[in-house]
């Protein structure tokens, strides 16, 4: 009776291993069956309306493809051009040490690297401190550090203040319909820009963030040096107004319109250098995004335009 026992324990010892092999593999081949690459077709348009005639309501229409692995940590952007020279290649990738709470972002296209680390409640990027909520700076330890996502660290910059805003240009796009989630806020941040006329000394100024009932930023306050506003809603856009000086050698000033279906963005702004006391007028506008999925990695720029049907 016992050897009959432990032939039966044995038996279903077996399969409950077989079983566990059999959904392991299973599990695996679904993840393998999964796509590894997300390639975007981005489109925007630029209309010159500064007051030179010669350039007056010029038009230009400005195309990118974006290259998204599964794995999050690198990026590649392909700036296209109109003409029959070699398009533009960007990458942009991204190192992390879980233990020290720091990672570092690189670019191919730039030689200064934007480092990011965690302390207490407040993120360092370079030499600006954001100071966030609890629930915002456990998904961004999460997202940076562990998933290692370069998009999620730009869109904390999304509003362009500090030193590294030009090298982060191409990223700066609504890449894929990033919606942004009230629970996570920015409550200040600190930025330290470089003055330009000297190695030693910052421009130095401070944002406070203010919100609305339902959680989506109603103003972002930092006196003189930059201002962002909100003005009003309808069923289409929502509007701001942004006030932006830069080291006290220019301004921008632009409408923000956030397309509320697409998210897209629309600006309509000026740009007054103080040197040469001109004022330039623009409007800029995002026109079309395609994301299509793959499973393996183009090998170029052609198989790329067939997969996402660009002619």
């Amino acid at each position: 009776m016992i050897t009959q026992n432990n032939n039966m324990m044995r038996k279903l010892f077996i399969i409950v291993i077989l079983s566990c092999s059999l959904l392991l593999i299973s599990t695996n081949k679904i993840k393998s069956n999964e796509p590894s690459l997300q390639l975007a077709f981005l489109q925007e348009v630029y209309i010159d309306k500064s007051e030179n005639e010669e350039s007056n309501g010029e038009k230009e229409i400005r195309n990118f493809i974006g290259l998204f692995p599964k794995t999050n940590d690198t990026i590649t952007i392909v700036k296209l051009s109109n003409s029959k020279e070699t398009p533009e290649k960007s990458l942009f990738w991204i190192k992390a040490d879980i233990k020290k709470e720091c990672a570092v972002l690189y670019s191919s296209t730039s030689n200064e690297n934007i480092t990011i680390s965690f302390k207490n409640n407040k993120i360092q990027v370079n030499n600006d401190t954001y100071t966030v909520n609890r629930e915002y700076l456990t998904y961004l330890k999460q997202k940076i550090l562990i998933d290692k996502s370069i998009l999620d660290l730009v869109y904390l910059l999304k509003d362009g203040c500090g030193d590294y805003s030009q090298s982060l240009e191409l990223l700066n796009k609504n890449w894929n319909n990033y919606k942004q989630n009230t629970k996570y806020r920015v409550i200040s941040a600190t930025i330290k820009n470089k003055n330009e006329q000297t190695d030693e000394k910052y421009f130095t100024y401070q944002l406070n963030y203010f919100y609305n009932r339902n959680g989506k930023v109603k103003n972002i306050s930092g006196g003189n040096s930059f201002n962002k506003k909100f003005i009003s809603e309808n069923k289409k856009n929502i509007h701001y107004c942004i006030d932006k000086l830069i080291n006290e050698r220019s301004q921008i000033k632009e409408d923000l319109y956030i397309n509320k279906r697409s998210l897209f963005d629309s600006i309509i702004g000026n740009y007054e250098q103080y040197s040469t006391a001109k004022t330039f007028y623009y409007v800029k506008y995002q026109t079309n995004l395609k994301i299509v999925n793959t499973y393996t990695k183009p090998k170029n720029i052609q198989e790329i335009f067939k997969l996402l049907d660009i002619r």
